[in-house]
């Protein structure tokens, strides 16, 4: 587990735009963004080139970032390997993407996608109408290759949910986050797989270490809205989530590899919509 943050790999790509007149932005923003990449990378499956080496050799882009890659003989699920964020700064709004391990191999696509999407337009409101061009005026691009993890001790981390974190049990919105560590480690794992490895664990030495750690603070509070999709026009599918943070303390040295790439990874369900986007402060 100690190895994965030298061995992380990803690539981050900013877009600026002028935030048209009109925008009424929120969570819902980026679900509607990725519904738009979606049907441009489809549009775009003649470009054929195959990933050679790949654990998902794929030979376009669109079965990469959108369709199931399947499960793992050691996991349930492999998650997307894509994460989105937003902000607005004034007149800006600002989108950030990050293309995790072998995704990186495409990222020629996902950003002729992402461009496209702008020039097609993108909704003003929730519910999906009045779609206007982005006005697309700025481009950073940028590589991981490792992650810095801190070296001194840590006993304190909270965690801060920037966007709603959605983690259910049974199909039910959980609000009780005392298994968050082991939620943490999971979503780690599964990612690894995009970085052509398995991340592996002593489970017995991990539930010893967890027994140790509690939750001195949690504020959080839930946050739903509509989802629309071309898909199914007319019809709301409710996303929901909870917002804020927990603070988290005892000896937290064994889990610094995953609280450190926990930023990376995002946390919990729908983070190809931009979910789950938290940021960790270690003391």
């Amino acid at each position: 587990m100690a190895e994965v943050p030298d061995m992380w790999h990803a690539e981050t790509i900013r877009y600026v735009c002028v935030a048209p007149n009109l925008l009424d932005d929120g969570p819902w923003i980026l679900g509607a963004l990725r519904g738009a990449i979606g049907h441009v990378l489809h549009d775009m499956k003649a470009i054929d080139r195959i990933a050679m080496g790949s654990l998902f050799p794929q030979s376009h882009a669109f079965p990469v970032f959108y369709e199931d890659p399947g499960s793992y003989p050691s996991f349930t699920k492999i998650p997307k390997p894509f994460l989105l964020k937003y902000e607005r700064e004034g007149g800006h709004i600002i989108f950030d993407v990050t293309l995790v391990g072998e995704a990186t191999y495409w990222w020629p696509e996902f950003d002729m996608a992402m461009r496209e999407s702008f020039n097609r337009g993108l909704p003003l409101k929730e519910n999906g109408k009045m779609r206007v061009p982005f006005e697309f005026i700025e481009f950073e691009h940028d590589l991981i290759d490792g992650v810095a993890v801190p070296t001194a001790a840590i006993n304190h981390a909270r965690i801060r949910f920037l966007t709603p974190l959605c983690l259910r049990n049974d199909k039910v919105l959980k609000s009780d986050l005392s298994g968050i560590l082991y939620n943490i480690c999971d979503r780690v794992r599964t990612m690894t797989l995009w970085q052509m490895f398995e991340m592996t664990f002593d489970a017995e030495e991990f539930a010893q270490n967890e027994a140790e750690i509690r939750i001195t603070e949690s504020k959080l509070h839930p946050k739903a809205w509509p989802r629309f999709s071309s898909r199914e026009p007319g019809v709301a599918r409710v996303m929901a989530g909870v917002v804020g943070h927990i603070d988290l303390e005892g000896d937290l040295d064994y889990f610094r590899p995953l609280l450190t790439l926990l930023p990376h990874c995002h946390l919990g369900g729908w983070s190809a919509f931009g979910l789950g986007h938290c940021e960790v402060d270690l003391y």
